[in-house]
């Protein structure tokens, strides 16, 4: 028989930082370098960083410029499909109405 019931925790998602971003000043740069590049790597730009600025960044912070890397891509990604969208659904309704007009028009 079991008395004692833990009381149930609401989860909530982990959004705030505990630290400052490291690559706010260059995040710039990095966004040009992915937008020419898109297939680049987060450890190639890692070492490209490293090379450039060879005092302010380090190896330790790969795993953090990964993840900024997977949001740049999820957004890019997000746009580029929002933008495909729209203009595929323009054309089905520019080809819709011309239709329907022509079908209006003979009746």
């Amino acid at each position: 028989m079991n008395y004692f019931q833990p009381t149930e925790r609401v989860r909530i998602p982990h959004t705030w930082r505990t630290r400052k971003n490291p690559f706010e000043n260059i995040w710039t740069e990095i966004c040009s370098w992915l937008e020419i590049g898109p297939d680049r790597t987060a450890k190639s730009i890692s070492e490209e960083i490293r090379f450039r600025y060879p005092d302010q960044y380090h190896n330790g912070q790969l795993r953090t410029l990964q993840r900024y890397v997977k949001a740049w891509r999820s957004e890019a990604l997000l746009t580029f499909e929002y933008e495909w969208l729209k203009d595929e659904l323009t054309f089905k309704n520019k080809r819709l109405f011309s239709g329907l007009f022509f079908v209006l028009n003979y009746a």
